[in-house]
């Protein structure tokens, strides 16, 4: 065996993550053990870091027999329990002095792998490099890059770059992907994601990206796509609470692009409807980057049970970057409110059968009456049932013996039933005179209304009185006198067969008729037809 004649000092720079520890320790090299065997120097170091100490010295077997050479190892680590190796020098004794032979330098990343190594010799006055070792990890677990979390705007396609650690006993990669709503599309081609969500859609997304290995390694990865809706959006069309109808509460987000303030301000929204097949503007507004909008616009007609009611509308966004348009919403209206209670309620016999009159609703969406018949006051015998009618009057015709009574409500158009009027009740025997007797002065709508040629004037009195019924043109001049005489107490009517006092037919128009007795006195409209 050929040995060469040499001394060796090590000097030994160690590191550890400054996270975990400060103060820095010199680690002993106890029994160090050098062989030389086929001129290859194997170096076995036991360290002991339960010692410390700054300079060892130690003797190695070298080619003369019983020789013995020393030597010296520095070893300086952040940490008892684990060091990394920094730098160390080589340099041999030339019998006076160390001299410097080479030194090597390493460089490490955040994980603590090294990356980097570097080799220098000494040529006499400064140091030479003549190596330089660069190192790259692979695992054996593939690993996908994170992904940040996307944005983009509506109606657009993202592109995102896919990529993944290299593997050992791994070739190639293979990407795909997944997303947690069918709102938002994905493809994956080679390495590149395509993102495309649906038209007009806004909203997140949870996008997972997974990439499997040829070794049989996988990964996966997820982001969250925020996709803005250029185009306002429709939330809800309510109607109005408490109201007769005809309004609704539009509520839509605001385009993406909306960034004006309340103080400054130039972009608008406006509301259109559908009107059969005609965009019409109903309701205009500022924008100032509000989070949502309300709009209160009208309807062409409420809903009803004949009709639904159904009013499509959308809203435009006039913003600095353009206009941008949502997708039509649809809502209804309804007539919240009930008529009125019929008043003036009286009942009166006549040839054809009992009749209940009462006064006009003053409603403008009112549609008809119900009348109600019963055999007790509270209305919880349903023996007779319920009749409708659109006029002021009803004639029981079907009445039998006994006390019966009467109660009368009214409807809208959109199927709301008012209250119902005070009771009354009569003797349909005609025994019980007072039955028959009514409290007050009354005259009533006539029947019917419009007529042609004849129609009937109703009016009541509680006592004996002189009683004067005449008819008037529009124009306030006499066109006939019906009744001028004294009449008992009673419900009483009369006939008039569209003439004049010279029993003339009268043209067609409208007519006053007025009533004076006792005091009393009251005048109402009637419709001639021809």
């Amino acid at each position: 065996m050929k040995s060469i004649l040499f001394t060796i000092l090590l000097t030994a720079g160690l590191i550890y993550p400054s996270d975990r520890h400060n103060t820095p320790y010199l680690h002993q090299i106890d029994h160090p053990q050098m062989y030389f065997e086929d001129n290859n120097l194997d170096q076995h170091l036991d360290l002991q870091p339960d010692h410390i100490s700054k300079d060892i010295n130690h003797r190695i077997p070298v080619d003369e027999p019983g020789a013995l050479q020393n030597y010296r190892i520095q070893h300086l680590a952040s940490s008892r329990e684990e060091f990394l190796l920094e730098y160390y020098l080589y340099q041999t004794w030339d019998g006076t002095q160390w001299v410097n032979d080479r030194q090597y330098t390493y460089t490490y990343d955040a994980n603590n792998n090294l990356i980097l190594s570097l080799g220098e010799t000494w040529n006499d006055s400064v140091w030479v490099n003549y190596r330089q070792d660069i190192y790259y990890y692979m695992s054996s677990t593939v690993l996908l890059t994170a992904i940040d979390d996307q944005e983009m705007i509506e109606d657009q396609t993202l592109s995102v770059l896919l990529s993944a650690s290299n593997t050992i006993g791994g070739t190639a990669n293979t990407f795909s992907a997944a997303s947690d709503t069918s709102a938002v599309s994905v493809d994956v081609t080679a390495d590149t994601l395509l993102i495309t969500p649906a038209a007009n859609w806004g909203g997140t997304s949870v996008i997972t990206v997974t990439v499997d290995s040829d070794n049989g390694t996988s990964d996966t990865t997820s982001f969250t796509l925020t996709v803005y809706k250029t185009d306002p959006l429709i939330t809800f069309i309510d109607d109005v609470p408490e109201d007769q109808g005809g309004w609704v509460h539009i509520g839509f987000l605001p385009s993406y692009y909306d960034s004006d303030t309340i103080s400054s301000r130039s972009e608008m929204y406006s509301v259109e409807r559908l009107d059969d097949d005609q965009w019409v503007n109903v309701a205009s507004g500022v924008a100032y980057d509000e989070d949502a909008y309300v709009f209160l616009c009208p309807t062409m007609y409420d809903s009803t049970a004949a009709n639904s009611g159904m009013t499509s509308y959308r809203v435009i966004a006039g913003m600095d970057e353009g206009n941008f348009v949502s997708q039509p919403h649809s809502g209804y209206s309804v007539d919240n409110i009930a008529p009125g209670v019929p008043e003036g309620l009286s009942l009166a016999e006549t040839n054809e059968g009992l009749m209940l009159s009462w006064d006009a609703s003053e409603d403008e969406d009112f549609q008809y009456y119900i009348v109600e018949k019963a055999a007790d006051s509270l209305f919880q015998t349903d023996q007779y049932g319920t009749y409708t009618t659109a006029e002021t009057y009803f004639v029981d015709t079907e009445y039998e013996t006994g006390l019966v009574y009467y109660r009368v409500s009214a409807v809208d158009h959109a199927g709301n039933e008012g209250e119902y009027s005070e009771v009354v009740s009569t003797s349909i025997l005609g025994t019980d005179e007072e039955y028959l007797i009514p409290t007050e002065f009354a005259l009533r709508q006539n029947f019917p209304n419009p007529f042609n040629p004849v129609t009937t004037l109703r009016y009541d009195l509680p006592q004996q009185s002189f009683v004067s019924l005449k008819i008037y043109d529009i124009r306030g001049r006499l066109i006939s006198v019906l009744v001028n005489n004294v009449q008992p107490a009673g419900f009483h009517s009369v006939l008039w067969k569209g003439t004049n006092a010279n029993a003339e037919p009268v043209s067609a128009g409208m007519y006053l008729y007025t009533i004076e007795a006792e005091g009393y006195q009251k005048t109402r409209k009637m419709v001639l037809l021809k």
